[in-house]
C-alpha cells in the first residue's frame, strides 16, 4: 500500500509505502470534516478492514492505537521535511 498525494500542479508523489498489518485512514475519522489528506493505493492484491464510526467511538483501544501510530506519522513527517529543507 502506497499513500499518495496530488497537487494538480504536479504528477502525484508517493509519501510512504505501508506494510501489512498497517493502520491506513484513521486521520480523517479525527477530523470534523471527515476530509482525506491523501489517497492509498493498493500495490500488491490486499485485503482491507473498515471500522465504521460508531464502531470506533466504542473502542477506547482502537483509539489509543490511531493516536499512536498517527504520532508516529507525525514524527516521520516532520524528520522527512526536515531532511528537504537541509
Amino acid at each position: 500500500m502506497s499513500a499518495t498525494i496530488s497537487t494538480g500542479k504536479w504528477p502525484s508523489q508517493r509519501l510512504k509505502k505501508f506494510s501489512a498489518g498497517s493502520v491506513i485512514g484513521e486521520l480523517s475519522s479525527f477530523t470534523l470534516e471527515g476530509t482525506r489528506t491523501a489517497s492509498v493505493v493498493a500495490d500488491v492484491p490486499a485485503v482491507l478492514y473498515y471500522l465504521n464510526p460508531e464502531s470506533l467511538d466504542s473502542m477506547e483501544i482502537v483509539h489509543e492505537l490511531v493516536a499512536r501510530t498517527m504520532g508516529l506519522r507525525m514524527d516521520y513527517m516532520n524528520r522527512r521535511l526536515m531532511w528537504e529543507l537541509v
